[in-house]
């Protein structure tokens, strides 16, 4: 997000050591979360994986920041600094009018543009260059642009999902993705070990009767407690026959995974990203308005003062509670230790879309209350006369949605700890 720059420029080093202001609200929640969610993550699961987890969510940030510095630039917006993490300052060096550099703690990223309210004081000969002083369409892009970088890039993720790897859409039905799938696992010691089945294998057929799905499989084994089937399998490209017992439980002991489709071409693929982009930005909203509607956050709270659940292990269905950037790390951890990369594409692009959407919320301090304060500003103009909204009278509201969006944060952090949700 944002950053406004610093009132007195000559106190700019005292500044600097502090946090900065509550323009940067989201970028430091992400961040904080995000190195909390490393040294967890380093310390119970696979490094290399957790790893790149969160070098991909440092690009999410960096990039988010680069969208504000590239259209600042362009529209001719005077950008003082561009930093990578907050508090006190590591290394930087200074090209042109900005200043660039690593500060010490890694909790995000900002971009100082000047003149971001009528509050900052901006010597005369740098008015012009200010963001309040830029016509509308220049501050509306500069203002969006964080989140158009975070939706071009879950749209390049879905491409590559679709197009490399191979992925069902979301609308696809349950029965079209059975279609897919084989033994991830024979249990020892159970008809399916003794029959030889192996890992790899997919059953097509039993007793002569064609099973053309993994939930036909299933419903035709567990309907038939203590009986021997004759089982069509495939098996290296060639059909087998092998016989095994079900036993009472109507199990034969395998376990199954879904398997992804084959990819795409490079121009289906793209067709499909942007249909996957809409139904995510879709289910992305109704997610927004189930967490902060009143009913969302009476959940929210029963969820954190209530009884302790039990912890929940599966997918993550439009039915489960608000995740943390902490919590699609631990899922995202999970599916990459397991081989299921496609997954881990689909949760970053949608992060990164939900993120985007986020951050368009018509609120101070996102940056979608820019884009509501450039709108209403454009607006009440008149005739060369420009409206300037006092700055001053946003600060309780915008004090107010910041204890909100804090208490909402540390509520799904804390479940995510206390309760992960987890990706297998």
């Amino acid at each position: 997000m944002m950053r406004l720059p610093d009132q007195q420029e000559q106190q700019k080093e005292v500044k600097d050591a502090q946090m900065p202001p509550a323009q940067s609200l989201v970028s430091r929640y992400i961040g904080a979360t995000l190195i909390f969610g490393l040294l967890l993550a380093l310390t119970f699961f696979s490094g290399f994986v957790a790893l790149l987890v969160v070098l991909a969510l440092i690009l999410m940030i960096f990039l988010h920041e680069l969208g504000h510095y590239l259209t600042a630039r362009w529209t001719g917006m005077k950008v003082s600094g561009f930093f990578l993490g907050f508090g006190p300052r590591l290394w930087s060096y200074r090209r042109g009018e900005t200043e660039y550099g690593v500060r010490a703690l890694p909790l995000g990223a900002y971009v100082r543009i000047i003149g971001m309210s009528n509050l900052e004081e901006i010597p005369p000969e740098d008015e012009h260059r200010t963001y309040r002083a830029k016509p509308y369409s220049s501050r509306l892009l500069v203002a969006v642009a964080g989140s158009m970088m975070h939706f071009l890039l879950a749209i390049g993720v879905l491409w590559l999902m679709f197009s490399a790897i191979g992925y069902f859409p979301l609308n696809t039905s349950a029965e079209e993705r059975s279609r897919e799938w084989n033994i991830a696992e024979v249990i020892p010691n159970t008809p399916a070990d003794a029959a030889g089945f192996q890992a790899g294998d997919k059953i097509v057929g039993a007793n002569g009767v064609p099973l053309n799905s993994r939930i036909e499989a299933v419903d035709f084994i567990t309907q038939r407690p203590g009986q021997s089937v004759n089982f069509e399998v495939e098996r290296d490209g060639q059909i087998i026959t092998l016989r095994s017992g079900i036993g009472s439980n109507g199990r034969i002991g395998i376990r199954l995974r879904q398997l992804n489709p084959p990819p795409s071409g490079f121009f289906e693929g793209i067709g499909q990203s942007f249909t996957e982009f809409g139904e995510i930005t879709r289910l992305s909203t109704i997610g927004l308005w189930d967490v902060f509607s009143p009913s969302g956050l009476q959940n929210l709270w029963n969820d954190v003062f209530g009884d302790d659940p039990e912890p929940v292990i599966g997918e993550v269905s439009t039915e489960s509670r608000a995740v943390s950037i902490y919590g699609v790390s631990l899922i995202a951890i999970d599916l990459g230790d397991s081989g299921d990369w496609g997954v881990v594409l689909f949760l970053f692009a949608a992060i990164n879309i939900f993120v985007g959407l986020f951050n368009l919320v018509p609120l101070p301090p996102l940056d979608g209350g820019h884009v509501a304060v450039a709108t209403y500003e454009q607006f009440r103009s008149r005739k060369g006369r420009p409206h300037r909204i006092d700055a001053a009278k946003l600060v309780p509201l915008q004090y107010l949605v910041i204890l909100l969006l804090i208490a909402v944060f540390a509520a799904v952090l804390y479940l995510d700890v206390s309760n992960p949700i987890r990706g297998t």
